[in-house]
């Protein structure tokens, strides 16, 4: 009788470590399926970002809604005003700067502030080059005046930032910098399979070159 006893604890016992080691272990598969859904609701949507966001060293940030406002051939839907804004972080006087629409020869639309030059390129546009022109010193008491002064102090890696109207906001990486004549006009053409921005301005102290110098799209994100 005591061994019959002894037999039945001990199958008990067994029984209860093994239901407790199941149950261990569906907790801990349990805490895994959160933990991976954590990670992935922080990731980005890669597939409802633009084919033309350079994705090469690393993820990017996705507007949420471009696959719903996508435009033909990868491009984003254009806002209906094509108003743009320009913030270079390591520019002292750029931050949030308005951008004007001209053609390259309105010299007064220049002396007013940073100018996207008319036939470039939109953000919003794949393949795009979005030529952006300033004043190294300007003049005084307009949006000018010393604008571009440390265009030259851009560095590769540093961020160039354009805001369209509906406050998406396209961040560029500066990948290169050059110094050409003032009739060098092919730096306003498009660069095969690369979206990007340009920025150009006269060299000091002649006015004699001009700088340029060049950002890859790498993310887009929605502000609301």
């Amino acid at each position: 009788m005591k061994r019959i006893t002894t037999r039945r604890t001990g199958l008990m016992v067994a029984v209860a470590l093994g239901a407790l080691v199941i149950l261990i272990a569906a907790l801990m598969l349990g805490s895994s399926f959160l933990s991976d859904d954590s990670e992935a609701e922080a990731q980005p949507n890669q597939k409802s970002l633009p084919s033309f966001v350079d994705r090469s060293d690393g993820p990017a940030k996705a507007v949420k809604e471009t696959a719903r406002k996508g435009a033909n051939k990868g491009s984003l839907k254009a806002p209906k005003d094509e108003a743009l804004k320009l913030t270079v972080p390591g520019m002292e006087r750029v931050d949030d700067a308005k951008v004007y629409d001209a053609p390259a020869s309105d010299n007064d639309t220049l002396d007013k502030g940073a100018m996207h030059i008319k036939g470039t390129g939109y953000p919003w546009q794949k393949g795009a080059n979005v030529f952006i022109a300033g004043h190294r010193l300007g003049y005084k008491d307009t949006g000018s005046y010393l604008l571009f002064r440390d265009l030259d102090e851009l560095e590769n890696g540093d961020e160039i930032i354009l805001t369209d109207s509906e406050n998406r906001e396209y961040t560029y990486r500066v990948f290169e910098k050059m110094t050409v004549a003032p009739d060098a006009s092919y730096v306003m053409d498009p660069i095969k399979g690369k979206n990007v921005v340009s920025l150009q301005s006269c060299t000091l102290p002649d006015y004699k070159e001009r700088i340029v110098v060049r950002g890859i799209l790498k993310s887009i994100e929605l502000n609301r």
